[in-house]
C-alpha cells in the first residue's frame, strides 16, 4: 500500500515537473519572439529607415545639382564669369556631397547645355566642340584633385590647388589649339585666366555655404 501510494507520488511530482517545464518553454520561446520582434523593428528597421533617408537625400542632391548644371549655361545668357562662377560651385558641391558613381553628370552637362543653347538659338560655335574633351577633363580634375587634397590639407587648399589644376589642363588645350592656328587668341584668355576666376570665385561660393550650414549645426547642438 505504501509503495502504491509512492508511486502515485513521484508520478504527480513528474507531471507537475512536466507541466512546469513545458510552461517555461513557452514563456522561453514567446520571450525569444518579443526579444526579435524588438530587435528587428528597432536595429534592422531603424537601418532601412536611415538608409533609404540617405539614398532620398543623395537623389534629391544629384538631381538638383545636374539640373543647376545644365540649366544655368542654357537659360543664364550672361558673361562666362557669373556662368563660369555657378556651374564651378555646382562642381564643388558634387565634390563633396555626392558619392563617385553620381558626378558624371555634373562633369558633362555645363557644356552640354552651352552647346545645346547654341544650337536652339543660333549661337553656336564650332570651337566649342573642339574643348568639350577638355572642358569635361577639367571639370573631372576639378573635382578629382578637391577629393584627393580636401582630407590631408583642408577645404580651402583644396579649392586653391583644384582650381588651379583644372586651369592649367584648359589653358594648355587652347595653347595647343592656338599654336595650331585651330583657335583666335582670345581663347586664350577664356580658357587660362578666366577659368581659373570662375573656378576660385565657385569655391568661394562653396565654402562660404557650407560653413554657414555648418555653423547652424553647431549652434543647433549647442542648444539641444
Amino acid at each position: 500500500m505504501a509503495f502504491i501510494i509512492y508511486y502515485y507520488s513521484i508520478n504527480i511530482k513528474n507531471n507537475a515537473f512536466n507541466h512546469e517545464m513545458s510552461i517555461t518553454k513557452k514563456s522561453l520561446s514567446t520571450n525569444r519572439r518579443i526579444y526579435f520582434y524588438f530587435w528587428y523593428n528597432y536595429f534592422v528597421m531603424k537601418k532601412i529607415n536611415s538608409f533609404a533617408l540617405t539614398l532620398t537625400k543623395t537623389n534629391y542632391l544629384f538631381l538638383s545639382l545636374s539640373f543647376l548644371s545644365f540649366a544655368v549655361p542654357f537659360f543664364l545668357n550672361s558673361s562666362q564669369i557669373i556662368t563660369g562662377t555657378l556651374v564651378n560651385t555646382a562642381l564643388f558641391f558634387s565634390a563633396y556631397l555626392l558619392p563617385k558613381k553620381y558626378q558624371l553628370p555634373p562633369i558633362l552637362l555645363p557644356s552640354l547645355g552651352v552647346l545645346t543653347r547654341g544650337v536652339l538659338f543660333g549661337h553656336f560655335t564650332l570651337f566649342l566642340v573642339y574643348f568639350l574633351p577638355f572642358i569635361w577633363l577639367g571639370n573631372y580634375l576639378l573635382i578629382k584633385v578637391f577629393k584627393k587634397t580636401q582630407t590631408p590639407f583642408g577645404i580651402l587648399p583644396a579649392i586653391f590647388l583644384s582650381a588651379f589644376a583644372k586651369q592649367a589642363l584648359l589653358l594648355l588645350s587652347a595653347r595647343l589649339y592656338f599654336s595650331a592656328k585651330i583657335v583666335p587668341a582670345i581663347f586664350l584668355t577664356s580658357m587660362g585666366v578666366i577659368q581659373l576666376l570662375t573656378a576660385l570665385l565657385g569655391g568661394l561660393i562653396f565654402y562660404l555655404i557650407i560653413s554657414s550650414l555648418r555653423s547652424r549645426r553647431k549652434a543647433g547642438e549647442a542648444i539641444n
